[in-house]
């Protein structure tokens, strides 16, 4: 599995509070599906990738070994606290992350990835903010 980074998460909103000061790397989505397991956990900025995004992991149920790492990321936008969850065929694969751009506030995004996906996650805005937490704590 890849390297990935912790420490201190920033991302200022309009109003100057960090919503992602609790932020961490523990993981806050899995799944148990069609013979794999999934983890996805927010990583922060590094490498290749100038900003936090969620990191992915994807291991085979029956041999334990890594399938892929179809990391949420963007050269222009922060991904954070994913959750996701399986359908109940075992497909697919249902998300929904946090997500910030050019407006710097809290957007809810959802997502799929399965076959008409094309093995790429499929995001849509569910939700566009309006207004940032009032201190700097978010996702309590």
């Amino acid at each position: 599995m890849s390297q990935w980074n912790s420490g201190d998460y920033q991302l200022a909103g309009l109003d100057g509070t960090n919503w992602l000061s609790r932020t961490d790397d523990r993981i806050t989505g899995a799944w148990v599906a069609d013979g794999e397991f999934g983890f996805m956990w927010t990583s922060n900025a590094g490498g290749q990738r100038p900003n936090p995004y969620v990191k992915v992991a994807r291991i085979t149920e029956d041999s334990m070994t890594q399938i892929d790492e179809p990391d949420i990321w963007s050269q222009n936008a922060t991904f954070t606290y994913p959750e996701a969850c399986p359908n109940n065929r075992g497909r697919p694969i249902g998300i929904t992350p946090f997500y910030s751009a050019s407006n710097p506030l809290q957007n809810h995004v959802i997502g799929v990835r399965d076959d008409y996906s094309n093995g790429q996650w499929d995001l849509q805005f569910s939700k566009i903010g309006t207004n940032g937490p009032r201190d700097d704590k978010w996702r309590d």
